[in-house]
């Protein structure tokens, strides 16, 4: 395998553009960006940027493969809205320089800094991240929860997330109390089956979306 490879999957990959909605109007805030490797015969995305790091293009693949996100955004259109993206740091080495390269992408692309929002993946310990990254990061955080690990308060303190996404509306009742005030709320319908846009706007919760 080479970066030839690599190359090819980046000019097939496809992405899917959710919409995500204010509870208050249902207008849209934004999107989240999916990545689609079905076309070129992957469905584990891990498995994918793991052959990535053992042929040494890790880097470069994550980069290239945001880039070609946010063109498409442009070409849609939706660039005045909030992106969503999702960034993996497990094999990124030099995070103050990964983000500057990041930023020469978004301002080559003229996009605005205010409609960046990254789901960062991969971060153990969010003083430390956030001290390598010193000026380097100026945009919004999502913390999003995951399946089989509970947020807990200690760990949103440490993140100092902008949106949190809690994966049920139980865990989310359990720690509302707790929760830092300036902090927005994010839900996706798909995992809360039976809940209403309308429950989520009387429990306060800022924005939604659906996918499976």
């Amino acid at each position: 395998m080479n970066q030839l490879y690599f190359k090819r999957i980046i000019e097939k990959i496809n992405y899917n553009f959710i919409p995500v909605y204010y509870t208050k109007d249902n207008s849209i805030m934004g999107y989240k960006i999916i990545k689609d490797f079905s076309p070129v015969g992957f469905n584990d995305k891990d498995f994918m940027y793991q052959m990535a790091f053992e042929e040494g293009v890790f880097e470069e693949f994550i980069l290239e493969l945001l880039e070609k996100a946010y063109k498409i955004a442009k070409e849609k259109n939706l660039d005045k809205f909030y992106l969503f993206y999702t960034l993996r740091m497990n094999y990124i080495t030099d995070i103050k320089e990964f983000f500057n390269k990041i930023k020469h992408i978004i301002d080559d692309l003229n996009l605005n800094h205010d409609n960046v929002i990254f789901d960062i993946k991969h971060i153990k310990n969010w003083y430390s991240f956030y001290q390598k990254i010193e000026n380097s990061y100026h945009y919004k955080t999502i913390l999003k929860e995951n399946r089989n690990e509970r947020f807990n308060i200690v760990a949103i303190e440490d993140a100092k997330p902008d949106i949190l996404e809690f994966r049920v509306i139980k865990h989310y009742l359990e720690l509302k109390d707790s929760l830092p005030n300036t902090t927005k709320l994010a839900f996706n319908l798909a995992h809360n089956h039976g809940t209403t846009v309308k429950d989520l706007r009387n429990m306060n919760i800022d924005f939604y979306y659906t996918y499976k």
